[in-house]
């Protein structure tokens, strides 16, 4: 009997566990060795979303996942010590969050998930990094 797996979920499974479970425990486990394949988890998961394709779309951003939250944090954070070994990493990493939250909200209508987004970033924070870089 084939056991079949659900690509979109288990990316998302080792997308919280290595960057952490929340926003605030952004990057706990990101580092030069791993970034990439934490940045190929983040491109993987746009190519799932892009299309677009409702339903991985809706997966992604599903409160459950806390995706949207990581995501934001990647976006408008710095994870250190990541940003201080290997900056084009981080820009990297920046970049391809970004894309992933293009692609969750490629053709959608509804407000409830913008608004969601919107609470979470930072602008601010955002706007002091690219001073910074």
């Amino acid at each position: 009997k084939k056991k079949s797996h659900n690509l979109v979920r288990e990316s998302l499974r080792y997308l919280s566990e290595i960057c952490g479970s929340s926003a605030t425990s952004l990057g706990v486990f990101i580092n030069p060795r791993n970034a990439s394949i934490v940045e190929q988890c983040i491109i993987t998961l746009t190519e799932f979303c892009q299309g677009p394709c409702r339903l991985n779309q809706d997966t992604v951003a599903s409160p459950d996942e806390n995706s949207i939250e990581i995501l934001l944090a990647l976006v408008t954070r710095m994870v250190q010590p990541l940003a201080d070994q290997r900056m084009d990493l981080m820009l990297r990493l920046k970049e391809n969050a970004a894309k992933l939250l293009l692609a969750i909200v490629e053709q959608r209508r509804e407000g409830k998930l913008i608004r969601r987004m919107l609470v979470d970033f930072d602008v601010r924070m955002l706007a002091d990094q690219l001073v910074d870089v």
